[in-house]
């Protein structure tokens, strides 16, 4: 809860997420919200043609004022494996190392999961 945050008389406003117009769960958002906040390349690639024959993982895509863009691919075997991303925030691609995927995941994946079994 915010306090000092609304003006004198205004109605509070109250912040709804949704996943494929569907109303999400506030906490299991802020986890992703959080999880995407704290991400870090760990290096830029260069040329992008390294890029060329990677698989997609995910894209999350955040709307709100501005649209905001993140898509994540894989390459190489499970020796190997490498990840990319992509992100409307930057013209650069960049690789992440697998545990800061696996922590991106788990909080999607928990989202998501929780949507598809109430369906």
């Amino acid at each position: 809860e915010k306090e000092g945050s609304e003006k004198e008389g205004e109605p509070e406003v109250e912040t709804v997420w949704t996943y494929n117009k569907t109303k999400a769960e506030n906490s299991k958002v802020n986890s992703v919200l959080g999880s995407v906040s704290n991400l870090s390349c760990d290096e830029y690639v260069y040329p992008d043609s390294v890029l060329n024959g990677s698989e997609q993982v995910f894209t999350l895509k955040l709307t709100g004022v501005k649209e905001h863009t993140l898509s994540i691919s894989k390459s190489g075997n499970k020796e190997d494996e490498k990840y990319y991303g992509e992100s409307s925030q930057t013209k650069y691609k960049f690789i992440i190392k697998k545990h800061k995927i696996d922590n991106l995941l788990n909080p999607i994946k928990e989202l998501f999961e929780v949507k598809e079994r109430e369906k």
